[in-house]
């Protein structure tokens, strides 16, 4: 090789090398002016480390909106009973899970039992009340009215139907009878009747002599026997007396017959035949017009007694009976109510988180005994005005707790203020979480990552590629065999990724594991290369 080949070859290396300077250089002022510069490390020839990388991608991701709130109860209600009385049994305690209906505690309950058997009794009493009224008055009463108005309708009935016929046949055949008796006492008697007479006198005295003939023999023989009636003179003279009275009779109506009628018998015999003509008008004839009409207005007066014997009670009075049985029941509703605000039942499901009172306390309407917080959590937090529109109900939230940082919890924009807050400049916004096994507090603080309605491209690195968070996130890109850390501006976070908002560019090499003791300008050794 000559000395001017070898020259030309050395200034070509010098060349080199100059442009390698002036690109390096140009490369750092381009990085003076980030945070992370203030602390590089001067560059190491030590022994390069090992890492891995990934490159910066651009993709489309949806926006999102960092915020942080509270986690709290959708409802806290302040339990109060009712009705005011000594505390019997309470059942649950701080922290106890209640469903909606479920016993709390008991009062105790005397005085409303009490209350509770006389609004019955008196319920009972109002309805007997009106089912008497109901179904009608007394059933004797009812009896003597129906027969009462039976008795007034046959008596317009026989009115209604005229005289009978063999009425009006008897009293003719008594005035006959009455006419023929008189007519035989002006007449006298006959030959035949005289005849009998005399016939009736005969025979009674063949009857006495017959009676004292058969008393004396008796007398006569003095015959007498075990067992047998003794006959004695005072017995004979009685048979005989009645014998003798028979013949006197017989004579006296001998004498009547023959004898004349006196003006008495006459009179008394004409008296009978204008009673009996008079019967006989009556029987043609039994009633009058007025007595007619009297027997249909009894009829009348004696339907309307059964009437109001049946139903005793006017429209009015069973209306006001019927009030009654409606007023004793609404009592007795207050009572068994009055009853059951005794049990204290839970309003909501919910988590017992205080106890103001136990067992054997006095409590009363305006003192809580327990405070219930519902099972149903939700986050509350202010949105900036300005960042308002891009909220609406129904958006996806990732929800990260402190206690779990590892364990993200999913949910729903479930509500937007309708108004801005004036002081805050603020719009309240609250966060369903879904949380079914029960992990989230109420008091917990969460971060929450809104999920917006917008799409844009954006620059994303894997998850583990960034160090630190916040205001002092930052990365480390390859450049040839070195990493140099570089500040980043962080957006939305993803599943596995962050978005990236300055700092990087698409394309670069970031570490993505081996960042643990890296510096600025560190040596490194890619894996896989």
């Amino acid at each position: 090789m000559t000395r001017g080949k070898l020259w030309l070859g050395v200034g070509a290396i010098v060349i080199v090398l100059g442009a390698l300077s002036i690109v390096g250089y140009a490369f750092a002022a381009q990085n003076k002016g980030s945070d992370a510069a203030s602390d590089r490390h001067p560059v190491s020839t030590a022994q390069a480390v090992p890492v891995k990388v990934a490159p910066v991608v651009k993709t489309e991701v949806g926006t999102s909106l960092d915020l942080s709130g509270e986690v709290r109860a959708r409802s806290t209600v302040m339990v109060l009973p009712k009705a005011g009385g000594r505390i019997l049994n309470m059942s649950m305690d701080v922290g106890s899970r209640v469903q909606a209906g479920d016993l709390l505690a008991e009062l105790e309950t005397s005085a409303a039992s009490v209350q509770v058997q006389q609004a019955r009794a008196g319920l009972a009493a109002a309805e007997a009340k009106l089912a008497a009224v109901k179904d009608g008055g007394r059933a004797e009463l009812v009896a003597q009215a129906q027969a009462n108005l039976d008795i007034a309708k046959a008596k317009l009935a026989t009115l209604e139907a005229g005289p009978r016929p063999e009425t009006i046949s008897q009293a003719a055949a008594n005035l006959q009878i009455a006419e023929a008796k008189l007519d035989a006492l002006k007449k006298g008697p006959t030959p035949e009747q005289i005849a009998v007479a005399e016939t009736q006198v005969r025979l009674a005295k063949d009857q006495m002599y017959s009676v004292q003939t058969q008393a004396d023999a008796v007398l006569g023989s003095r015959a007498t026997a075990m067992g047998a009636t003794v006959y004695t003179e005072d017995m004979k003279e009685a048979q005989s007396g009645a014998a003798y009275e028979q013949v006197k009779l017989a004579e006296a109506q001998l004498d009547l017959l023959k004898a004349p009628p006196t003006p008495e018998m006459l009179a008394q015999a004409e008296a009978g035949v204008e009673l009996a003509r008079q019967q006989l008008e009556l029987a043609k004839k039994p009633f009058t017009d007025n007595d007619l009409a009297q027997a249909r207005a009894g009829v009348q007066a004696a339907e309307q007694a059964v009437a109001l014997a049946q139903n005793p009670a006017s429209p009015n009075d069973l209306k006001a009976l019927e009030a009654t049985v409606d007023q004793a029941r609404a009592a007795l509703d207050l009572a068994k109510l009055q009853m059951d605000e005794s049990k204290i039942v839970a309003p909501i499901d919910g988590v017992v988180v205080d106890r103001q009172l136990s067992e054997g306390s006095l409590a009363a309407p305006t003192t809580p005994i327990l405070t219930l917080a519902s099972t149903s959590l939700e986050i509350a937090v202010g949105v900036e005005e300005v960042k308002a529109g891009m909220i609406a109900v129904g958006q996806s939230v990732q929800i990260t707790a402190s206690a779990y940082p590892d364990a993200p919890f999913d949910g729903t924009v479930k509500s937007i203020a309708p108004s801005v807050d004036t002081r805050s400049r603020t719009v309240a916004v609250k966060i369903e979480p879904k949380d079914s096994d029960g992990k989230l507090k109420p008091g917990m603080f969460a971060q929450l990552s809104i999920k917006t309605q917008g799409r844009q491209a954006a620059l994303v690195v894997p998850r583990n590629a960034v160090v630190g968070s916040g205001s002092q996130a930052s990365v480390f890109v390859l450049s040839q065999d070195r990493i140099y850390k570089r500040s980043i501006k962080i957006g939305a976070n993803r599943d596995q990724s962050i978005e990236v908002l300055s700092g990087v560019a698409e394309g670069d090499q970031v570490v993505v594991d081996g960042q643990s003791g890296l510096f600025d300008g560190q040596l490194v050794t890619v894996a896989g290369r």
